[in-house]
Parts: C-alpha cells; sequence; structure tokens
C-alpha cells in the first residue's frame, strides 16, 4: 500500500509540473501583451486578476511619462515602465487595491490620451526588491523634496522668471542621470522644489546620491507625497506586494 501510494504522489506531481510548465510557456515573456491574440489576452487577464500591474496599450504615439501619471489617481506608483517602441506602458502600483482601482474605474470606461483611447487590462508584475519594499515601507516615494531653493522675488511680487527657470534645469539635469523624470515642480515662497522621478528605486538613487553631494549640502534632499495618491498603509515586510 505505501508504494501505491507513493507512486500515485510522484505521478500526481508530475502532472502538477507539467501543467505548470504548461501555463508559465504560454504566459507573455517580459510582461509584454499580445494585442494580437485574442486567446493570449484572456489568458493573460484571467491569470492577472491580484495583480499590482495594470498594462496600458495602443498609447499615442510619443506619449510621455507625465502625461501616463497624470491619469493616475486612485494611489501610491512604485513604477512606470513606458516602452515607446510598442506604444504600451506597465503601472506598477505599491498596492494591489490601488491597482484594483484604476483597473475598474476603466473597466467599463475607456481611459483617453490625447484624445485617443488607451486599453487597460492587466500584466505580469515586474519582481519588487526588498530593498525597495523596505525603503517604501519607511515612507520613500517616487516625489524628491529639495529644501533650500533660493528665488529672488521681482519687483511686481512674484518671483524671478529667469532663476525659476535656471533652478528647474538643475533639478531636471541633476535627477534624470539616475533614471525617466515625471515632473518638476517649485514652490518658490517657499524655498522647495519637488522632482517626481517614474520610479521609487530611482528617486532613492537621487536621495541617497544628491544628499551626499556638495553642491547640495547645505539643503535638505528627502522623499515628498506621491501625486498620484497621498501615503498608503504600508504592506509588511514578510508580504511584500508580488
Amino acid at each position: 500500500d505505501v508504494d501505491v501510494d507513493l507512486y500515485t504522489g510522484a505521478a500526481e506531481e508530475q502532472r502538477a509540473k507539467k501543467r505548470r510548465s504548461s501555463t508559465v510557456a504560454s504566459e507573455p515573456r517580459d510582461g509584454y501583451h499580445d494585442e494580437h491574440s485574442s486567446s493570449n489576452s484572456q489568458q493573460h487577464t484571467q491569470q492577472k486578476e491580484h495583480s499590482r500591474t495594470v498594462y496600458l496599450g495602443q498609447l499615442p504615439t510619443g506619449i510621455t511619462y507625465t502625461e501616463i501619471f497624470d491619469a493616475i489617481k486612485t494611489g501610491p506608483v512604485e513604477s512606470v515602465r513606458l516602452l515607446s517602441d510598442k506604444d504600451c506602458a506597465f503601472v506598477d502600483f505599491w498596492r494591489e487595491a490601488d491597482a484594483e482601482k484604476f483597473r475598474t474605474r476603466y473597466r467599463g470606461k475607456r481611459l483617453s490620451l490625447r484624445g485617443q483611447d488607451v486599453k487597460v487590462s492587466w500584466a505580469k508584475p515586474s519582481h519588487l526588491s526588498e530593498s525597495v519594499v523596505l525603503a517604501m515601507q519607511w515612507g520613500a516615494t517616487r516625489n524628491v523634496y529639495f529644501s533650500g531653493i533660493d528665488i529672488k522675488p521681482d519687483s511686481d511680487g512674484g518671483f524671478e522668471q529667469e532663476e525659476q527657470q535656471l533652478w528647474e534645469k538643475r533639478l531636471r539635469e541633476d535627477c534624470q542621470r539616475f533614471g525617466p523624470v515625471d515632473t518638476v515642480k517649485l514652490v518658490p515662497e517657499k524655498g522647495i522644489g519637488f522632482v517626481h522621478m517614474a520610479r521609487v528605486h530611482d528617486a532613492m538613487e537621487v536621495v541617497s546620491w544628491l544628499s551626499a553631494d556638495p553642491a547640495w549640502r547645505d539643503r535638505r534632499v528627502n522623499f515628498g507625497t506621491d501625486r498620484c495618491g497621498g501615503p498608503a498603509e504600508r504592506p509588511s515586510l514578510r508580504s511584500p506586494p508580488t
């Protein structure tokens, strides 16, 4: 009886492995969504019902990170991967619940960018490293905060436009060395500025390197609130988003 049980269990395990192997082989590699295969599309959607990653397809040619982030208001984003050559993007939310809110919002209506309908569906999430999970638990976001932005007021009670442009250029150039930039915003009356990166990991690099840069030594460089949504309840490190 023991031998039969062992044989039956081994056979079941082999069949399970074959099923898993078949499933993996049929999935789009690297999160790529096959627009020309309806069967792949259905399988892709069914398998990613609990993903934190949303696929945006049929994007207008030349779309920018800023335009994509402008359409996201359901919660903090961990990263956006824009594939300009394929006119698509992958939005990795920090929490699955926020991804679900975004997906639900456009389930009954089309997302329109530049007057063009965009396809919204689930996608296989990218790997989220433990270092990013831990950093986000401690408040890391895509948004980098800068203090000590000194812009002189002009005679009309505003602020010198030329100085603002110079500061915006400096912030963009210093930050885009670490990755794509979403937006640069100055608040001259408070002497502060904000740079949203496309990925939290890149923002972490900005804070780490510029905090130690002599050119920024007398200014504070830290994290601000993600413009796509306020601070979210942070999952435990023992069960990071997948």
